[in-house]
């Protein structure tokens, strides 16, 4: 992030984190939403953190922050804007707004959630340190670098492997789930098709595949996905 930050400071851009899988992380000794301008997080049904669906924008910047908390709510500043004798509030909009606010609900459901977070996440960073620990010799499978000036939430734990689907074949006559979650976009037409200039994208994307990495996963199940790559494919 610092030299992404570096590159986007000498040509004055913003920059903006897909940090949908990164609540929890921690960057240089600063937590992922407060090292850049911009940060989204997400709290979709399946993240480590849920409201059920929706999601956060962190703002560094106070002027952001109220930008982006007019905008949620059609460009009306709620704050500052009071309702006449009539019951509407008096207001100029003057920017598009949307309606991006979080529901009643999900955001009591929030909460609920966040308690026990730090104890979830603790435990999605074992099992993905016993990964590491165990898989980092074995034929055909290339782990991902992990700095140590960084911590990862660990949401997923995504590995290079070679013959990409014998991996999964093998995993799944074990009953291990794997899958490469997401592979990239540009395959998609509206994008224009698939760049050939992305190099490194291409090799990621031919050899991508996450295994099951979440605070259920007890002591022997792990070892039981360990094993089971450990015996190749």
């Amino acid at each position: 992030m610092d030299e992404i930050g570096a590159i986007a400071g000498r040509h004055g851009l913003p920059v903006i984190e897909d940090a949908a899988h990164a609540l929890g992380a921690v960057y240089r000794g600063k937590p992922s939403g407060a090292v850049s301008r911009f940060t989204a997080f997400s709290f979709q049904a399946i993240k480590h953190l849920t409201t059920g669906d929706g999601g956060a924008l962190c703002c560094v910047e106070p002027t952001d922050h109220h930008a982006a908390v007019v905008r949620r709510w059609f460009g009306i500043d709620r704050a500052n804007s009071r309702p006449s004798v009539l019951g509407e509030r008096i207001y100029d909009v003057d920017s598009v707004g949307y309606k991006y606010h979080m529901n009643d609900l999900a955001t009591a459901v929030g909460p609920g959630n966040l308690e026990d977070f730090p104890q979830r996440l603790a435990r999605r960073q074992q099992i993905a340190a016993c990964y590491g620990e165990q898989l980092s010799n074995v034929p055909g499978l290339q782990l991902l670098r992990r700095e140590i000036d960084r911590t990862h939430a660990n949401w997923l734990f995504t590995m290079l492997v070679g013959r990409r689907e014998d991996f999964i074949r093998r995993l799944a006559a074990a009953g291990i789930p794997a899958s490469v979650v997401h592979l990239r976009i540009d395959h998609n037409s509206i994008f224009g098709g698939l760049r050939t200039d992305l190099p490194g994208q291409a090799e990621f994307n031919a050899r991508q595949v996450a295994i099951p990495v979440h605070e259920e996963i007890d002591d022997d199940q792990a070892g039981t996905i360990v094993r089971a790559i450990q015996s190749g494919w």
